[in-house]
């Protein structure tokens, strides 16, 4: 009888269906930034993707630190919609905080190639 009992123990024991493995879904990170520009009414792109019109609030995909998301270096423009103003762009590397302010003075010349 015991033989019994120590065979229904063995064959019992460690029988159990594994569990199979899911990865946790990957968390989104994003940074709110407000855009102003001199005049208002700029466009905003990043990277020549529209955002929106200035003065506005985007929201930019970073890491759970306020870093840009990815390696890449990234350049937010804006483009005046009135004459007599000029485009301004500007260069964030990839590996910086994501600014919370970004201000455009739109009558700023280009800067002039040497």
């Amino acid at each position: 009888m015991r033989s019994i009992i120590y065979i229904l123990i063995i064959l019992t024991a460690g029988c159990s269906t594994p569990k199979k493995y899911t990865p946790t879904p990957e968390i989104e990170y994003f940074a709110d930034v407000a855009v102003v520009s001199e005049p208002t009414g700029a466009v905003i792109e990043l990277e020549g993707e529209y955002l929106g019109l200035t003065p506005c609030m985007i929201k930019i995909r970073s890491t759970s630190h306020g870093y840009w998301h990815g390696p890449n270096s990234y350049w937010l423009t804006a483009t005046p919609r009135e004459g007599g103003y000029y485009v301004q762009r500007k260069f964030y590397d990839g590996r910086s905080k994501i600014p919370a302010h970004v201000y455009f003075n739109m009558s700023l010349q280009p800067v002039p190639q040497i």
